[in-house]
């Protein structure tokens, strides 16, 4: 499955989810952050993907199923391998049974 990882800078979180997504269930995962690509490169990445998951409450999200929102919260870790936050994909992950199968 191609997913595309959302985050403000695209620096910790989506680094993270899409680090676990690629190691733990082989998808092809990209992270990006909202606030440092184009609108073209956007429409880009969200044509290609498969699925999109938001990791941030500031990027405004559409009825699109597509998309899905993790509730990790504000980038308090500053590594996208920070246990705190790593724990926190899981706990979202577990809540996505359809992300598990390749």
């Amino acid at each position: 499955m191609k997913i595309l990882c959302i985050c403000e800078n695209g620096n910790v979180r989506s680094v993270g989810l899409a680090y676990v997504l690629k190691t733990l269930f082989k998808h092809e995962a990209i992270a990006v952050g909202y606030k440092k690509v184009s609108v073209d490169t956007m429409r880009m990445l969200t044509e290609w993907a498969d699925k999109i998951i938001v990791l941030t409450d500031e990027f405004e999200i559409t009825t699109n199923p597509k998309f899905i929102r993790f509730d990790v919260g504000k980038d308090i870790w500053f590594d996208a391998k920070h246990q705190g936050l790593v724990h926190r994909l899981y706990k979202e992950l577990s809540k996505h049974p359809e992300l598990w199968q390749k």
